[in-house]
C-alpha cells in the first residue's frame, strides 16, 4: 500500500494522475517541503528502507476514511489482493 501511495502522490505531483491527498499527507509525514523532495527521500543515499514505506499503509487508510479516492483505490485493491490470496 505504501508503494501504491507514492506512485499515486508522484503521479499527482508532475501532472500523471489525479489529485490526492495522499501527496500532502506523504510531504508532512516525512517532513519534506515540496513534492520534489520525494525524490531525494526515496531513492538517495541508498534509498529508504521497506520500513518506512510500509508506514504509509496508516496514512493510506487515514486518506481513506477522510475520502480520498485514490486512496480508497489503493486499500480496496490490497483487500481484493488479500481475499485472492487467502
Amino acid at each position: 500500500m505504501g508503494r501504491q501511495a507514492l506512485q499515486a502522490a508522484s503521479q499527482a505531483a508532475d501532472g500523471r494522475g489525479v489529485m490526492t491527498t495522499l501527496l500532502p499527507a506523504i510531504l508532512a509525514h516525512w517532513r519534506l517541503a515540496q513534492p520534489a523532495d520525494l525524490i531525494g527521500h526515496v531513492h538517495g543515499d541508498g534509498g529508504i528502507a521497506n520500513a518506512e514505506v510500509a508506514d504509509l499503509a496508516q496514512l493510506v487508510v487515514l486518506q481513506a476514511h477522510e475520502g480520498d479516492a485514490a486512496a480508497r483505490r489503493i486499500v480496496r485493491t490490497a483487500a481484493d489482493d488479500l481475499a485472492r490470496t487467502v
